[in-house]
């Protein structure tokens, strides 16, 4: 099953948010690395969405919540948490993976 996948405003700007910081702090070109491929691991889930795992804060949202993890390299940083409905695919948020869960009330 193809979904399509909307990227809500707020969690692209986040993560473009968390990209600049580590380009003025660490590496631009990791950066530009890091936000390319979380643009691809978030279009992969027009075919992998249900594969991957329910978010552990997922009975705190009417229509779950799972998660996918995200790092350069093979160390996961972040989890992008989005929801599945029908034939469409929410990203709600980025996080890293040492934040607080997302609550509703962040949305």
């Amino acid at each position: 099953m193809r979904f399509r996948v909307d990227i809500k405003q707020e969690a692209w700007t986040n993560a473009k948010e968390q990209a600049r910081w580590w380009a003025e702090h660490r590496s631009a070109e990791q950066a530009a690395r890091w936000l390319e491929g979380l643009q691809w691991t978030i279009d992969s889930l027009r075919t992998d969405a249900l594969l991957h795992p329910i978010a552990r804060e997922a009975e705190s949202f009417p229509y779950g919540l799972r998660q996918l993890n995200y790092g350069l390299g093979s160390k996961a940083t972040h989890r992008i948490l989005y929801q599945v409905r029908d034939e469409k695919v929410l990203v709600l948020s980025v996080r890293h993976l040492s934040q607080r869960d997302l609550a509703p009330e962040d949305l």
